[in-house]
């Protein structure tokens, strides 16, 4: 068994497969106080309660934009899966995305892994919008080229920075808009203002990514915020909650030589 590990800003994932399927997904918050010790009784409770052997894992792709947490979970990694090799995903991984960018190093690895994931998934041109604690826009152009990204606040962010900011507005609940009418109270005039708000930006963004390329794109939607957006976004758009997991598996397969 393989174990894949996305370790965000918000959350981290844990992707286990077994004969390259995805066959758990573990979810932990993402916490600068946490000790090595208390991510490992985390982690082999949800193990536990899942039914997940770690003795089974041979072999674990890490891949993380938290630098402040590696060395406490990388720790707690290395003590659990006393029988796995470690990887750590980073600009020198093989891949084959050409990054036609000023300065590819810049390129987090959790980047590096859903455009991995995108091209080995889906059909070229592509453009990939990955909802997270920033909201990020990956264009693979018809010859796998990494030639543009676009990132801004995430609808997260946005909602506690409008909370902190306005002393008179509250901190809301960002789940499913409804519609622009039913925008009558002030929740549903935040909630809907951000998540409409940013949808269009999206849909704005996607068709001058077009313009601009003089080509229609595929384009997939992904990351923990993406929940918000089910309802939004029409059927040329395609959820793929598990892609940047299973781009790090097409690393880790690269790495071990499979």
């Amino acid at each position: 068994m393989k174990l894949c590990i996305d370790v965000g800003n918000t959350t981290i994932g844990f992707g286990f497969y077994k004969d390259n399927k995805l066959v758990n997904k573990l979810t932990l918050a993402t916490s600068l106080d946490k000790l090595s010790d208390e991510y490992k009784a985390s982690l082999t409770l949800l193990m536990k309660e899942n039914d997940i052997n770690k003795e089974e894992v041979s072999a674990i792709l890490y891949s993380s934009v938290v630098p402040l947490i590696n060395e406490i979970l990388l720790e707690a990694i290395s003590y659990l899966f006393k029988n796995a090799k470690v990887y750590e995903l980073d600009s020198s991984s093989p891949h084959d995305i050409k990054m036609d960018i000023d300065n590819p190093k810049e390129v987090g690895s959790d980047l590096i892994a859903d455009l991995v994931g995108g091209k080995a998934k889906y059909n070229l041109p592509l453009v990939i919008i990955d909802f997270g604690t920033a909201t990020k826009l990956l264009l693979l152009d018809k010859n796998a080229h990494f030639i543009s990204a676009l990132i801004m606040p995430g609808v997260e962010v946005a909602s506690k920075s409008l909370f902190s900011k306005a002393a008179l507005l509250p901190e809301v609940d960002l789940k499913s808009a409804t519609n622009l009418l039913d925008s009558k109270n002030t929740i549903n005039c935040i909630k809907h203002g951000i998540l409409f708000g940013h949808y269009e930006s999206i849909e704005g963004l996607c068709r001058r990514y077009e313009a601009e390329l003089g080509y229609k794109l595929n384009k997939v939607i992904t990351g923990g915020s993406s929940i918000f957006f089910k309802d939004l976004f029409n059927e040329q758009y395609i959820f793929d909650e598990n892609l940047v997991l299973d781009g790090e598996l097409v690393i880790l397969n690269k790495l071990i030589g499979e």
